[in-house]
């Protein structure tokens, strides 16, 4: 049972704790070969609810005035409360040996013997909470599982075959409502879609024209030049649209495997550029060739539209370095695509990296100033020197060493004694 609580939403003040970004979360299995699914039995309704706060949920129905007595779905700070009930939980394990995600666990490991003693722990752990898990909906010591949408298997992350089934089916959108439910399910997988928002620009696109969201009333006669919500495209939907719609079906039934990434492989990064968007794909080197870790795509604003095409190949890799695979490629040696800057002068170059404002913060080692032919003097950071962090041999520290290394460290320790007193 779902109800409507956009009224007692409105007049709650939201929990800040997040839960985790799944494309993000998804990382921390690389390496493992086993992995186990714990589904918890029903949901949120395994929290109680303060006495207080129970009338705030009631509804009425043609039998009864009800309110609920356990936490039920649709209220502001349920998913926030249950993620933080889990992940206080699970404690140090999190993110290192289990991953959280609202009621749906992963446990994982790199040898059956480790994954079993993980698996073991963390049902020890929700047993002492009082949490109980749904066992026919849960996967045990498995070499390939599914969850949250995706195939999770020691060769990387993929689609989940049942889901993409769905897409094949998906009628065309004829309002904005159909068009929104579309794109948030083709956007939930957007990282296996190379140019994605290339792909998509012709759909977004749609979005024009409708009035827009505001917390206070709307002005008084503005209305009236706005499409409604509920009235169909009509002659909007172009050509261009039954394109691109049938174009991100296609492409998320052909989605390719993402490995997950390795610190100790090289990067190879590949970024195009069109007056459309930016796009990238970051691939690893293995054996067999080049295989993705992961694409992206973005459109441009209104600044960005005014660049010159060489400018915009250079926004690309600066924004596929510095903001979209910065977690990836911050301390490593990364080889990108330069094909489209072959032909450009020292000056040109000197004159692109000024113009997109090349951060002086980025650590990697981008090497592209010794490939153009271009000398050092006077290229960014970006492109010329290298760090030596390896990322991939940080040791794992528990919560206990991280307050007795805050004891020790002097500036905090002042921070301590002034909270305390």
């Amino acid at each position: 049972m779902c109800i409507n609580y956009q009224t007692l939403n409105s007049k709650t003040i939201p929990d800040q704790y997040t839960t985790p970004h799944i494309d993000d979360a998804l990382d921390c299995l690389a390496g493992s070969r086993w992995f186990s699914i714990l589904d918890l039995r029903s949901g949120y309704y395994q929290i109680g609810m303060v006495e207080e706060d129970q009338e705030k949920t009631a509804f009425i129905c043609p039998l009864a005035f009800y309110q609920f007595k356990r936490m039920p779905q649709g209220v502001m700070g349920a998913p926030a409360t249950f993620q933080c009930l889990l992940e206080k939980a699970i404690g140090d394990m999190n993110l290192l040996q289990v991953l959280v995600y609202l009621d749906d666990l992963i446990v994982f490991g790199a040898t059956l013997e480790e994954h079993k003693e993980r698996l073991l722990k963390v049902l020890d752990c929700l047993e002492e909470v009082g949490l109980k898990v749904s066992l026919d909906k849960c996967q045990f010591c498995q070499p390939k599982v599914r969850y949250v949408g995706h195939i999770v298997s020691a060769e990387g992350i993929a689609t989940d075959p049942t889901k993409v089934e769905a897409v094949t089916k998906w009628p065309q959108p004829t309002d904005l409502k159909s068009l929104r439910s579309f794109l948030g399910f083709s956007g939930y997988y957007h990282r296996f879609i190379a140019k994605y928002a290339f792909v998509v620009k012709p759909l977004t696109d749609l979005h024009k024209g409708y009035p827009p969201v505001r917390k206070g009333k709307k002005c008084a006669g503005k209305d009236q030049c706005y499409f409604k919500e509920s009235e169909p495209f009509g002659s909007r939907w172009t050509d261009a649209c039954t394109k691109a719609f049938r174009d991100i079906i296609g492409r998320l039934t052909s989605a390719p495997v993402l490995s997950f990434a390795d610190p100790n492989k090289p990067y190879v990064l590949h970024t195009d550029a069109s007056f459309k968007g930016l796009g990238a794909v970051l691939n690893q080197v293995y054996t067999e060739g080049l295989r993705p870790v992961a694409f992206a795509s973005r459109g441009l604003n209104t600044a960005e539209q005014q660049y010159h095409i060489h400018q915009l190949e250079f926004l690309a890799l600066k924004w596929a370095v510095v903001d979209k695979f910065h977690d990836y490629l911050y301390g490593n040696c990364t080889e990108p695509d330069l094909e489209p800057w072959r032909n450009l002068s020292q000056s040109d170059v000197k004159a692109i990296c000024s113009c997109v404002q090349v951060s002086e913060e980025s650590d990697s080692d981008v090497r592209v100033a010794d490939k153009l032919g271009v000398p050092v003097e006077g290229i960014p950071k970006l492109y010329t020197f290298p760090t030596h962090l390896n990322l991939g041999q940080l040791e794992q520290l528990t919560r206990e060493d991280l307050q007795k290394a805050q004891q020790e460290d002097c500036i905090l320790r002042v921070v301590q004694e002034a909270l305390s007193t």
